[in-house]
Order: C-alpha cells, then structure tokens, then sequence
C-alpha cells in the first residue's frame, strides 16, 4: 500500500500513528463493502483521493445503463467558463446574544448526488445572445451566461445574492434571481452564453447516487471515519485544475529575463528564504472531464443554503458552507437522512463578528 501522510488532515501527531489509522481505516472499508458487487481495497488505491475515484469508477461500470458512458473531453472555449464558480454560501451579521447552531447532514454530498443537479457530460454549444432573447425565455435554458447582476437594495435579500467578479453565471442562479426581481443584464458580446441541452448532461444521482448511499450508510450506521473523506473529497478530486508547480530560487544576480519569464505563470507566491512557487494551467485545463459538474454543482449549494436562509433571515446572524447561527430555535424535521438539517448545540453568551470570527463550535453544547 503507498499512502500519503499529512498529519493536519488527520488529526495525528506522526507517521506511526497515521500508518495505523489508514491500516483501520483500508480494513474497515473493506469489511463494509465484501458482500457487495463492488468493493472497496485501499490496499491497492492507497490514498482516500484514489481510493473514491476508483470506487465511482467501479460503481459506474457495473450500472448496466451507464457502462458505456461517453464523457467529452473539455474543450478551452468552455474551460474558461468554469473559472470563476465562486466558493459556498456565507453570510455574517455582528451579534452578541444566544445562538442556536444547525449544519446540514452530508451537505455536498446530497447536492451532487441530487436528482435535480444536472451534470453536462458532452461538449457545450456557444451562442450568442442579446439582452431581449434573454427577457423572452420563459424559462432560462440550462448553461452559464455572461451577465451582470446588481445587488438589491433590500439589504436581507442583498446577503442572498452571490456577485460573481468576472461575470459568469448558471442558468440556476439567474433564475432565482429573475424570480426575486433582481436586474439581470446580458453582456452582449459574441459567445455569451454556453448552453448544454438536457441530453447533453446525466443527473447527479445517475453518476453519484449509489457512491453516495453506500457512503453515508457506512459512515452513519457502520461509523467508519474514512467514509466521510471519500464523500466529502470526490467532487473537489473531479474538479481539480491541471496545473503545473514550479519552485524556483531567486539569486541576488537574478537577470531581467528570468523575471519576465514568470509573465507565463498565472499565480507567483512567494514562500520564505527567495524562494517562489509558480503555478500555471497546463494545456488541458482541468485533470478531470467531469469538472463541467463544478459551476452547476457549485450553485446549486449556495442556492440550497439560500432557500434554507431566506425564511429565517431576521434570525440567522452567521452561515458558511453548510451550517447556520440563529438567535432563535428551529423547528426541523431531522431523520438523519443526508441533506437533513440538525441541530448541532446552543451556546448562550454567543457572538458573531465578521465571516472570520464567531463562537468556536466547542461552545455550543446540545
């Protein structure tokens, strides 16, 4: 078996102790899964990253209805279209008083393995729009759109609203938007919008359905840590950039020319002791063809915690990702079924200050 050890991801202080929670791990994963079809052996993947690849893999050819799934390569007309998909859901409300803490069971997970979270799997079709063809769509067609949108000034409705800074936005966001009233704005330039029809795409629970179940079942009932690794990583492994690292040294004698050379580069960190790390994309941008899922999959979990905020707004001082700080108790229906909303603790003399600043979690206690 060839693992990789970072500690930090781990909760381990050395590589002893972190040979033997994989070792736990890789037997209980096998256990979990020796009566079904497919199997999970970390003794042959190693890592949790190859480990949930081949596992999807794996569960995806032994669907009679998916074994010859043709997933296009992506081609750079599209790729720049998935650059800038934003990160989760965030709000933040100065507070000091009592606050009541809720995350969202298996949040990703029960986005991406949504039935209604469509997945592209073939090349997208550019068209060109104009701000009229826009208004005439009864309903806005699926894709990613160039358009401009303001925030509005009703300032509970304006914390719901994700700007994007180049630009680029899903058919889903527009349309939350158009119903709430927000201006939407086509930017009416050639190639503004890209557009996948419906049999262009498969659903999230087409490809990820069974990935998920079997995951949340082995991380709920039969309590195997490393099930939530596989479920929460998968969606970030499929929409990783290809990029290239480079670590370089700069000399006191440095010449002009080996600084302009660094103008190819797309990020220029600089890491202590004169040396930088360059990064830049290689020709095929992403490592993954399924990374078109990442600006509609994206959304769809910003859109999700949106609707869970909008009813409750005046109560909800603080959101990230996947959870919520109200001032009031909620009235939930937990089964504990992922995407299951539950209740994680109070904490009475809370605060909130800024998106970076909040009661810590060990404060709030069920």
């Amino acid at each position: 078996m060839l693992i990789q050890y970072d500690r930090r991801d781990h909760n381990v202080n050395n590589l002893k102790d972190f040979y033997k929670l994989i070792i736990d791990n890789a037997k209980k994963l096998q256990k979990a899964t020796s009566k079904d079809d497919v199997k999970i052996c970390m003794w042959k993947t190693g890592k949790y990253s190859k480990t949930a690849l081949a596992y999807l893999a794996d569960l995806l050819s032994n669907e009679d209805n998916l074994q010859n799934i043709d997933i296009e390569p992506i081609e750079d007309y599209e790729a720049r279209f998935f650059m800038d998909c934003g990160a989760g859901f965030r709000l933040a409300k100065p507070y000091n008083g009592p606050l009541y803490k809720y995350d969202v069971r298996s949040f990703y997970p029960s986005v991406y393995s949504s039935v209604h979270l469509l997945i592209p799997i073939k090349k997208g079709i550019l068209q060109t729009i104009t701000q009229k063809d826009f208004d005439n769509m009864e309903y806005i067609k699926f894709g990613i759109y160039r358009a401009e949108v303001k925030k509005p000034d009703d300032p509970d409705l304006a914390k719901l609203v994700w700007i994007s800074k180049s630009n680029y936005y899903t058919h889903y966001e527009l349309s939350y938007y158009r119903m709430k009233g927000i201006k939407i704005k086509i930017i009416e330039e050639p190639n503004n919008f890209l557009h996948y029809p419906r049999n262009y795409c498969l659903t999230g629970s087409q490809i990820f359905g069974k990935f998920a179940k079997n995951l949340y079942k082995m991380k709920e009932v039969d309590g195997i840590n490393a099930a939530k690794k596989l479920l929460n990583n998968i969606w970030g492994i499929l929409t990783k950039k290809n990029k290239e690292v480079t670590i370089v040294e700069v000399k006191d004698n440095a010449s002009d020319e080996d600084l302009i050379a660094w103008d190819d580069y797309d990020e220029v960190i600089p890491i202590g002791n004169g040396k930088f790390k360059l990064t830049r994309l290689r020709d095929k941008k992403f490592e993954y063809d399924l990374a078109r899922m990442k600006p509609f999959f994206l959304a769809k979990c910003r859109l999700t915690m949106v609707k869970l905020v909008e009813p409750i707004i005046k109560d909800v001082y603080y959101s990230h990702t996947d959870s919520i700080l109200c001032s009031k108790p909620l009235n939930i229906k937990d089964e504990g079924k992922m995407g299951d909303l539950r209740y994680e603790g109070f904490c009475k003399n809370g605060f909130v200050k800024n998106h970076n600043c909040r009661s810590p979690n060990e404060d709030f206690v069920k």
